[in-house]
This record gives C-alpha cells, sequence and structure tokens, in this order.
C-alpha cells in the first residue's frame, strides 16, 4: 500500500473559448461537443486511489460493487466523440520531413520543431487530418479511450511517477459514478446533457474535499454506499450521437495507431443494464503489443502490422451485448453466483504479512482508522465491526438505479466465509508480500475481536 504517492498529472487544458466562427467546422470534424468543456481540475489523491484499484489483464477496476470501467458509452457521453467509425491508424514517420510537409498543408506553416515529450501532439494524427471531410469518419471516441486504459495499465506499475492520457474523462467518469468521490454534490450542478464533462468545468472544491489524500479517499471507496449504473438516463442525445450509442456496448479491440487495448463490456453489463453472470477469461493482448510505445526512429504502417485487430474491429457490430438478449436488471444486485466467482477471483490480492497483526489490530487502533485514516487495511476492521454487530443480511437496496454495495466477505486466502453484507475489498498491488497462512490471519482477528470484548 502507498499512501503517499503521487502521480505527475500530464494534461493539457483546452482554450477556453473559440471563435464563433469556427462553430460550423467543428461540428462537421465531430470535434464540436469535446471542444465546449474547459477546464476541469481533478485531484492527484483522487487519481493515485483509482490506479490502484486497475486490473490490466481486464482493463476494470475493482471496487466494492463489483467490476465497473470506463466504456465507450462513458465517452460518447462525457465528450460527444464519435465512436462508430473507421479506426484511428495509418503510418508513422519520425522524419522531420514528414512533419514539416503535412503541417505545410494543413496549416500553412512549418512548425518551430521540439522534443516530442513537450508537444502537444504526437505528429502521427496529422494525416488523418489532411482531409477535412473525412475527419469524423473516424472513432476518435474509442482511441480516446483506448489511450486511457493504456495510461491506467502503464500507471498500474509500482515505479510510475507520472500519468498522461485523457484523464479528465477519468475525473468526469468517477463523480458521475461515485458521488461519495466527487467534489460537489451533484444536484447543485446545471443539468446534465452533452458533453457532461461540461458541468464539472470551474466547479469550486470544497477545503475539505482539497485536503483530502489517497488515503481518505480509499477509505471513502471501501465503504461507498452507491454506484450509479445508469446515470445517463433521461439525457437528451443530438442526433449526431444517435448511431454511435448503437455500438458502446461492443466486446471488440479499441485502437490508436500502436495503441492496442480491449473493451470489456461483457464484464461490466450492470453498466448497461444488464444482469452480470460470470464473465468469461479476460482477452489475451500479447506482451510485446499491449503498452506498445512509440520510440526511436518510426516507419510503419500499422494497419499491415495490426490487419487482424483492425479486423476485429470492423466486426464490432456483431459483438454487441444487447444482441445476446441478456436478462435485465432493476435492483443491480449481484447474483449469488457473481458474488462467489468474485471472491474466488480476487481474494488472492489480499496480501497482508507485511503487517503486525496482533499489534496493530488492537482496540484502539481498531477506532482510530475512521478517525485517524491511517493505512490499516480497512477491509479487516470491517469485518471486525460488522461482525461485532452481528448482521447476516444486506440493507435494503434503492430502487433507484443506486445499488447498495454488499457482497460476500472473506478474511484471508485460506480463510472460511465470514459474514455477508460487508464490501469487498481487492487492492492492486497495495501490499509488498503475501498472506500465505490463513490461519495466521485468522488468529490475529479473533485477538482483535477479543480486545475489542474486552473494553
Amino acid at each position: 500500500m502507498q499512501p503517499n504517492r503521487n502521480l505527475l498529472v500530464r494534461k493539457l487544458d483546452p482554450p477556453q473559448s473559440w471563435n464563433p466562427r469556427v462553430e460550423n467546422y467543428l461540428r462537421v470534424t465531430g470535434f464540436y461537443h469535446v471542444s465546449r468543456i474547459g477546464m476541469i481540475r481533478g485531484s492527484h489523491p483522487l487519481l493515485a486511489a483509482l490506479v490502484e484499484r486497475w486490473r490490466p489483464e481486464t482493463h476494470t477496476f475493482v471496487l466494492p460493487v463489483g467490476e465497473v470501467t470506463v466504456t465507450l458509452e462513458d465517452v460518447a457521453h462525457i465528450f460527444g466523440l464519435p465512436i462508430d467509425g473507421e479506426p484511428v491508424s495509418g503510418w508513422t514517420d519520425s522524419s522531420s520531413d514528414f512533419v514539416q510537409s503535412h503541417s505545410m498543408e494543413i496549416f500553412g506553416r512549418q512548425p518551430v520543431l521540439s522534443h516530442k515529450s513537450t508537444a502537444y501532439a504526437h505528429a502521427k494524427y496529422l494525416p488523418l487530418l489532411r482531409d477535412f471531410e473525412r475527419i469524423h469518419t473516424y472513432s476518435w471516441g474509442s482511441a480516446c479511450l483506448a489511450h486511457l486504459y493504456r495510461a491506467l495499465c502503464r500507471a498500474s506499475r509500482y515505479d510510475t511517477k507520472e500519468m498522461d492520457g485523457p484523464l479528465n474523462l477519468l475525473f468526469v467518469w468517477a463523480w458521475e459514478r461515485m458521488p461519495c468521490i466527487s467534489p460537489v454534490p451533484r444536484h447543485i450542478l446545471p443539468p446534465a446533457e452533452i458533453p457532461v464533462a461540461m458541468r464539472w468545468s470551474h466547479v469550486e472544491r470544497s477545503t475539505a474535499w482539497l485536503e483530502k489524500t489517497v488515503v481518505t479517499f480509499r477509505v471513502d471507496i471501501d465503504y461507498m454506499q452507491e454506484f450509479e449504473w445508469r446515470p445517463y438516463q433521461g439525457m437528451n442525445i443530438p442526433v449526431e450521437l444517435h448511431r454511435h450509442l448503437d455500438v458502446c456496448d461492443i466486446v471488440a479491440p479499441l485502437l490508436s495507431f500502436e495503441c492496442i487495448e480491449w473493451h470489456p463490456a461483457d464484464r461490466v453489463m450492470r453498466q448497461f443494464g444488464f444482469l452480470q453472470p460470470p464473465p468469461r477469461a479476460p482477452r489475451d493482448i500479447p506482451l510485446e503489443q499491449h503498452c506498445m510505445a512509440l520510440r526511436g526512429v518510426q516507419l510503419y504502417d500499422w494497419t499491415v502490422l495490426l490487419g487482424d485487430w483492425i479486423a476485429e474491429w470492423g466486426n464490432r457490430r456483431n459483438t454487441r451485448m444487447r444482441d445476446l438478449h441478456p436478462l435485465p436488471t432493476w435492483d443491480f444486485i449481484p447474483t449469488p453466483e457473481y458474488r462467489d466467482w468474485y471472491v474466488r477471483s480476487f481474494g488472492h490480492l489480499l496480501r497482508l504479512s507485511a503487517y503486525s497483526l496482533p499489534e496493530r489490530f488492537t482496540a484502539a487502533r481498531i477506532d482510530s482508522c475512521r478517525s485517524e485514516i491511517i493505512p490499516t487495511p480497512s477491509f479487516l476492521t470491517t469485518c471486525i465491526r460488522r461482525f461485532l454487530r452481528k448482521k447476516c443480511h444486506a440493507s435494503a437496496v434503492s430502487p433507484s438505479t443506486k445499488a447498495k454495495a454488499i457482497g460476500t466477505m472473506f478474511w484471508f486466502p485460506s480463510c472460511a466465509t465470514a459474514t455477508r453484507s460487508v464490501p469487498l475489498y481487492f487492492p492492486y498491488r497495495c501490499v509488498p508480500s503475501t498472506c500465505t497462512r490463513g490461519l495466521q490471519c485468522l488468529n490475529a482477528l479473533t485477538h482483535g475481536l477479543k480486545l475489542q470484548n474486552t473494553r
């Protein structure tokens, strides 16, 4: 667990306004909605708290309510980018002649060449902008999501110091889906419209929220009481986005030149209003292709090198989840089969042998977990508190699209199943070593309960 980890955010805030004369041109390109967003101020601690729950092999966040992720539906609503179209791909050429020739043709002037680490955009996109009438035919939304997935996968490495990518998409997604970590209550914001991110721009954040750390955000997520499964219902959708929403539930690759990621709609079916069964094994992307970076001399035709992935994207409409006739869900409660699978799949991530359990989990330590916000594994605290209260059943679930965080709780690997209605906690790479003997963990839990009862 890394309570003091800070990821350096590398993102470019868009200009606050543009000349009204360019509005029609922005509409033609498909970038009109995203150009209206403005500046969104995120949070470094929140970013780190989300990254530690990211699973690179599944492209999902492991939360108390189950697996969730940022989907193409979120991209279409939050940014208003086109989804259905040709993959963002083509040639990459690292020569200066390539950049200068395309810049002259598009902008009418040659750029001042600089090191690419300080550049605002990669030159590989220039050929796709040459034909003004064809810009809207590309799937910029899937390319945007691919880069977010890649940024999360890279940031999940313990030695990563900075993170780039479309982080505004991640922040708005988290605030819309998890009210417990949003800077302001959503009911005081303007009504949601496309793009949804626009109502989060220039939001006044309270001092208490600004003072939150990675540890406090981690606790907020541990004890979250609701998750918005369908936050965009009832929203007015512009006509030009209707056909793009038809492919938001596909199970297909996300492509952007060398960037290949997988859209796991079959693992987050509740986000589309369907009942979630235990999912299949995640799609394996070869290691030499996952998180690939463009370094050194570049002269590649990615439409040829990644031809098989591009062919799968072309078959995207045959992979829509809605066409499989899944069962709808109204209460968004996970099924017993899904809960059991969830415990079996992610139980091995609870690794606590590095902690001095009998000493750390004393009565004083247990009570201070919420008040002092110390880096104590909160799932064991939850287990002890719920065990003492002798709650055996989950509380009532809201009839709206907000589902309580319920599940089957366990203590540690090889320990027996404990009580129900306890939030699951599956941190990713949070604790440096493994717990191999469940008996030690069980003894530690018993020791803490005895100390609690003697108070």
